[in-house]
């Protein structure tokens, strides 16, 4: 990296060293084009080797490196060092457990996205081939917009409703779920539905739009949430079976 210096403020918590978190600066030169994930790097490999962070394919498709930057959830290697200033504070996601610096437990948030079961589910007869049959391009486009999630997370570090309810399955679950009630071929809408009319279910979101606001996809899970709340309410009127 070379260019302009840029101060980065990251947050630090080492479980075998300290029973709290803190913050630490770095100074380091920066190019126009250089990323946020490129500044963990350099930090990493020329100044600081113990800090810890995830990432894996820096396309900006596998969501791993999803951070706090200046308080807004982002992908690390999507966010421009340039455009976020001379000064960048960085930190874990929030809503999230931190298990080292920047790294947090994701098995909570797979196990939200697991409680609505995200994979076609066929009727009970065993299908003819072939099982998961082919769609028409009218019929991909009903979840397609949906479909381009990465469950990178991001819009559940985002969700207030979460941060107050950590039983909540949060929007990416929900996302999935509207994503499946959508394909043609799924036959999962009543097993979904009863976890999201249930205690964990949509009734917890507070219609915040955050979740929106930051996904890196232009997903819109809070369309997803409204739908399915929408979809919730007409199945417990006894007005609409099956799919929506």
């Amino acid at each position: 990296m070379s260019g302009q210096p840029v101060e980065i403020e990251v947050f630090r918590y080492r479980p075998d060293v300290e029973e709290e978190g803190s913050w630490e600066r770095y100074s380091i030169p920066c190019h126009p084009d250089d990323t946020l994930l490129d500044a963990l790097h350099h930090i990493k490999e020329q100044l600081d080797p113990t800090l810890s962070y995830r990432w894996s394919c820096r396309s900006g498709v596998c969501g791993s490196c999803a951070l706090s930057v200046d308080g807004t959830p982002r992908l690390a290697c999507a966010t421009r060092i340039a455009a976020l200033g001379a000064r960048v504070r960085v930190a874990p996601l929030a809503n999230f457990a931190v298990l080292r610096d920047l790294a947090v437990d994701v098995e909570d948030l797979g196990e939200r996205q697991r409680a609505v079961s995200p994979w076609l589910l066929a009727d009970a007869a065993p299908a003819p081939e072939p099982a998961v049959p082919l769609e028409s391009p009218a019929a991909l486009a009903a979840y397609a917009g949906f479909a381009a999630c990465i469950q990178c997370g991001i819009c559940d570090a985002a969700c207030p409703a979460l941060g107050r309810q950590p039983r909540f399955v949060g929007p990416s679950a929900v996302t999935l779920a509207w994503r499946y009630a959508r394909d043609a071929r799924d036959r999962g809408v009543e097993r979904r539905h009863r976890v999201l009319a249930g205690e964990r279910g949509v009734w917890n979101c507070t219609q915040s739009q955050a979740c929106t606001s930051v996904c890196p996809q232009d997903v819109d899970p809070a369309h997803a949430v409204q739908r399915s709340q929408l979809l919730t309410a007409l199945r417990a009127l006894g007005l609409v079976r099956g799919k929506p």
